[in-house]
Formats: structure tokens, C-alpha cells, sequence
């Protein structure tokens, strides 16, 4: 047994985490063992962030169970109740902003929600966009706007939307939800925002 080589040895196709192997100490320059569990473990530990990506992971091979839902930037006003008549854009009287770093896809999810309460009788719309400011500016418009648009006085609605931004400058951003109306008095309850670095 001494004098055999180690490709000499049965193979075994299985190996077990328990199962000894024979590794090299480059500090000492001699033979010692470990355990495939060991190994595997060691291995986990020196492999670079970023290194395993999408084409790596088969389908399916991520499930819901295996994210951390609690660690998403998320920014909420729960309670919230805010009113305004002004027909330009400003911030809630909470102000609900988050601040994300951009990576350098540029790219990031924004999923902001509210609900919307108008207490006019003509047909005036009520918005709520966002606005960033720091690496990236970018003014609140209509067109990014979550929109209510009441026919009848005392009517209230929720709303939620997700916006896919690109071509953003990567750095340190801040994102806040804005309203308007365009008449009468707009009312905005339970604002939430949560903005993700999309790779």
C-alpha cells in the first residue's frame, strides 16, 4: 500500500463529505488529508464575488425560499396621509426617498406604490412620480407617473407600477416619490418606494 501511486488506487465514483483525501501544504511542502467536505468548504470560501455567474446556475436551481426578501432596498410610508392642491411636482409632506448605488450596468427596477384620494367633483388627475438626484438627475414627469384620475368627488384608489430605468450614470443616486394634481385637492396614503441595481 505504501509503495502505490494514488492513480493506482480503486476510484471511488461517489465520494462522501466524510471520505479522505490526500491534499498538498505548499507551506511546509508535504502530504496531508482532508475531508471532501472540507475541501468543498475551503473552496466555497476563496471563490471570488461575482465570479459565478447567470449561465452557471440551471434553471430553477434558485428558489424563493432561498432569497432574503428582507434585504431588498425598500423605502415605505405606511400610514402616510398627505394632501396637497399643487399642480407642479414636489415632495410628499413624508418625504419617501431611497438612496442606491447604480451599478455600472446602469440599470436599475423602481417599484413604487400609493393610493390616490381626491375629494373634487370636476375631473381632475392625480400623479405620483419620482425624481432622482446625485450621480443621475431626472425630473418627475407624468410619464412616469402612477395616475388617478377621478370622475366623481371622494373616490380613492391604489396604485403600483414598475419602472425598468437604463442608461443610467453608475455612482451614489437618490430616488423620491413626488405628486401633483391637476385640480382639486389630492390626497396620497401608504407611499412606498423600492428601487434595485439590476446587473
Amino acid at each position: 500500500m505504501a509503495n502505490k501511486k494514488i492513480t493506482d488506487l480503486t476510484a471511488k465514483t461517489t465520494a462522501g463529505a466524510t471520505d479522505i483525501i490526500p491534499i498538498v501544504d505548499p507551506g511546509d511542502n508535504t502530504t496531508k488529508r482532508t475531508t471532501v467536505g472540507g475541501l468543498i468548504t475551503a473552496l466555497l470560501s476563496v471563490i471570488p464575488g461575482g465570479s459565478i455567474v447567470t449561465a452557471m446556475l440551471a434553471n430553477n436551481a434558485v428558489t424563493a425560499g432561498k432569497i432574503d426578501f428582507s434585504s431588498l432596498p425598500f423605502k415605505g410610508a405606511d400610514g402616510l396621509s398627505t394632501t396637497n392642491t399643487a399642480t407642479t411636482y414636489g415632495n410628499l409632506s413624508s418625504s419617501v426617498s431611497m438612496t442606491v448605488d447604480v451599478p455600472s450596468t446602469g440599470k436599475v427596477a423602481l417599484i413604487m406604490s400609493a393610493r390616490l384620494f381626491n375629494t373634487t367633483t370636476s375631473d381632475q388627475t392625480g400623479y405620483v412620480s419620482f425624481a432622482a438626484s446625485g450621480a443621475n438627475t431626472i425630473a418627475a414627469t407624468d410619464a412616469n407617473a402612477i395616475a388617478y384620475k377621478v370622475l366623481s368627488g371622494n373616490a380613492d384608489a391604489s396604485f403600483a407600477r414598475v419602472k425598468n430605468l437604463t442608461g443610467l450614470t453608475p455612482g451614489s443616486t437618490t430616488f423620491t416619490l413626488q405628486r401633483r394634481t391637476t385640480g382639486g385637492s389630492l390626497q396620497v396614503i401608504n407611499a412606498d418606494l423600492i428601487v434595485i441595481p439590476m446587473s
